[in-house]
């Protein structure tokens, strides 16, 4: 089960870096949940909670650190 901390949405673009809708999120999951990664802003963070294991959004792909 995915619990968001924080799920900001942001309204850019017309001239703006990122596509209007992009949201930038602070999650834990299970290891099991599929990540999202559509309209994610670059720095969005994830915890699997029944790992500890924690990943940072590059903004194509899910990375841990």
């Amino acid at each position: 089960m995915i619990i968001y901390y924080k799920n900001e949405e942001y309204g850019f673009n017309s001239n703006g870096e990122l596509p209007k809708g992009s949201r930038m999120i602070e999650m834990s999951c299970l290891s099991s949940d599929t990540k999202p990664t559509q309209n994610l802003v670059q720095g969005s963070l994830a915890l699997e909670a029944d790992t500890g294991t924690v990943y940072v959004f590059d903004g194509s792909a899910w990375n841990e650190i």
